[in-house]
């Protein structure tokens, strides 16, 4: 791995708006006091004191957010510079960031797969081909007020699920990072199960019809990667349960070798 900035592409000819402004504190940056601007800042620090593996992380972080958005680019850079627009105006709200993160993570996912998409904000993105929809959101239980990750998440799912145009139709893509970090390596009878998930959604009556929980880590070969699990309420829709079958099959949430960050 190539350490530093230039490891990204920051500061080279080729730098383009995303990876310029991430590494800049002008006003018309992102900052160092934001979620992106503390990894930019953090690479330099974590190398100085020679905590390598800290460093590796952020430098993971930011790759990982560099080709996402690259991703996006190749589909539609009118979305492109709608991301923009949303990493600068959720910049200092730390909750508001993370919904954009995974918004930017699932259509990065979307595109990679092929999948034609409109992007919308109620719901996030709906599918055309296969009439699904698809809400993002992130579940946060870090804070100055312990909550359980169980008790966030029903929170989070029932929020979502209360929205007029959710239904047996649609998914909710998750950003469980900051859940699997609060529970560590614990023993089994400490996880959270796919049942009491399903159990959630189930209690909503048919308000959602799956949801996929997403994980960011960072794996032994110093990758920074994203991983998820699928769970389904009893009512999803016929149409719902094709397309996550095609695109995001049944699996566990395996991160194998390595851990995951406090935040993705």
């Amino acid at each position: 791995m190539v350490y530093g900035l230039r490891g990204l592409g920051l500061g080279t000819q080729s730098t383009t708006w995303y990876e310029l402004h991430l590494a800049r504190g002008t006003k018309n940056s992102v900052g160092a006091e934001t979620p992106v601007g503390e990894s930019v800042l953090a690479v330099w620090l974590f190398h100085q004191q020679g905590r390598c593996d800290e460093r590796d992380l952020e430098i993971g972080k930011l790759a990982l957010l560099v080709q996402h958005l690259r991703r996006i680019e190749t589909y539609d850079k009118s979305l492109l510079r709608h991301f923009r627009k949303q990493i600068y105006d959720s910049a200092h709200n730390w909750e508001n960031y993370f919904g954009v993160r995974m918004e930017i993570n699932v259509a990065a996912s979307l595109v990679k797969k092929g999948i034609r998409f409109m992007k919308g904000e109620s719901p996030d993105f709906t599918v055309p081909s296969s009439g699904v929809s698809i809400e993002c959101g992130s579940a946060h239980v870090q804070g100055p007020k312990y909550v359980h990750p169980l008790a966030k998440l029903r929170s989070v799912i029932a929020d979502k699920a209360s929205k007029p145009y959710s239904n047996s139709n649609t998914a909710l893509f998750l950003d469980f990072t900051n859940i699997q970090f609060a529970l560590g390596p614990v023993p089994d009878e400490r996880a959270i199960r796919k049942s009491e998930v399903v159990g959630i959604l189930d209690s909503l009556g048919a308000s959602l019809g799956s949801v996929v929980c997403f994980c960011y880590f960072m794996a032994d070969d110093k990758t920074f990667q994203s991983n998820y699990s699928r769970m389904d309420a009893h009512s999803i829709s016929h149409e719902l349960s094709a397309f996550l079958n095609a695109h995001y099959p049944f699996g566990r949430l395996d991160m194998g070798p390595g851990w995951a960050p406090c935040r993705g």
